[in-house]
């Protein structure tokens, strides 16, 4: 009896260690979400360049071409907004957090 709850708890932890493993991986995937919008941000602005995923954004004109960048972490969003105030040839048009609700406006 012994044996059989302690080869169940080596079982519970493997299981537990792919569960952690599978989360870890698909965290820096882009939900179908961000991929749809994004998808949706390049038929209905042919001229617009979308990058990244994520829930933070920095909209921008660069050299004359607008660029609307995702961000997964505000760590990196808050180091790209840094440094896209700092160089004088960008010029910043928007930038936050993204509401859920924000690509409907887009198709107008």
């Amino acid at each position: 009896m012994h044996d059989f709850i302690y080869n169940l708890g080596i079982i519970g932890l493997i299981i537990i260690f792919f569960y952690i493993v599978f989360w870890l991986d698909r965290r820096n995937k882009p939900s179908e979400l961000d991929l749809l919008r994004n998808h949706l941000q390049r038929v209905t602005h042919p001229n617009l360049t979308v990058k990244g995923f994520g829930n933070y954004h920095i909209e921008y004109v660069i050299r004359g071409h607008q660029t609307f960048e995702y961000f997964k972490y505000c760590s990196q969003y808050e180091k790209s907004l840094e440094i896209m105030k700092k160089d004088s040839s960008i010029k910043i048009l928007n930038h936050g957090l993204t509401g859920y609700r924000d690509w409907e406006k887009w198709g107008n």
